[in-house]
């Protein structure tokens, strides 16, 4: 029940609760990011013999708040679509998979909107680029009572983002190391070890900055 604004290069662009009100928008959006991620898997899985399309990977941004939607161009050239910061921040959101090696991410609002019904990992604490306010992004993994067997690593990833967030740099990093024991192949869990050992204590906020995505 979304609508498909525009493509954009290999990017396509969705809107949710225009140009017609729905209640349950979020939840409908999440949905479409999980879908889209099967049908991608399913798709890889069908041509391992073709390299292209067997490395095929995607990633979706998911945020929600206000824009300005509506037929907005030229005289000459115009069509029906949405501008806004949310806008702006799910194309940055869709970019930082390649960072984290997600495939859905999905800003605040979104999460608190649909925690009850999917499963999230709070992902990180980050100034995307452009910007300056820090905002709490979100890996949407599955349904709620989906990955079962993962639990215990990002209950345990998540208590050492809190400690990282926090400032308390030493505590962060036994906690990382307890969920990489735990799941050793995660590359969020990889990427925080590296950033604490590459952290200078003394200037770190508990936000990390995005300049080049």
């Amino acid at each position: 029940n979304g609508m498909l604004d525009k493509y954009i290069g290999d990017a396509i662009l969705a809107l949710f609760n225009v140009p017609v009100d729905q209640t349950q928008y979020r939840i409908q959006a999440c949905q479409c990011a999980l879908e889209l991620i099967e049908e991608v898997d399913k798709i890889r899985s069908e041509n391992l013999d073709k390299t292209l399309i067997a490395n095929l990977r995607i990633g979706v941004g998911l945020a929600s708040g206000s824009i300005i939607a509506g037929n907005l161009g030229s005289d000459e050239i115009f069509n029906y679509t949405g501008i806004g910061d949310k806008m702006n921040l799910a194309s940055r959101l869709e970019s930082l998979n390649k960072f984290y090696l997600t495939r859905i991410i999905v800003d605040n609002e979104t999460y608190q909107a649909t925690a009850d019904k999917f499963l999230f990992r709070w992902l990180d604490r980050v100034c995307v680029k452009g910007k300056q306010e820090a905002v709490d992004i979100y890996e949407l993994l599955g349904l709620s009572n989906s990955h079962k067997d993962k639990r215990q690593h990002l209950e345990a990833y998540e208590k050492a983002l809190n400690a990282l967030c926090r400032k308390e740099i030493d505590e962060a990093a036994r906690l990382f190391d307890k969920a990489a024991n735990l799941n050793p192949k995660d590359y969020p869990t990889i990427l925080m070890q590296l950033r604490i050992k590459n952290l200078d204590p003394n200037s770190w906020d508990g936000v990390y900055r995005h300049i080049l995505k």
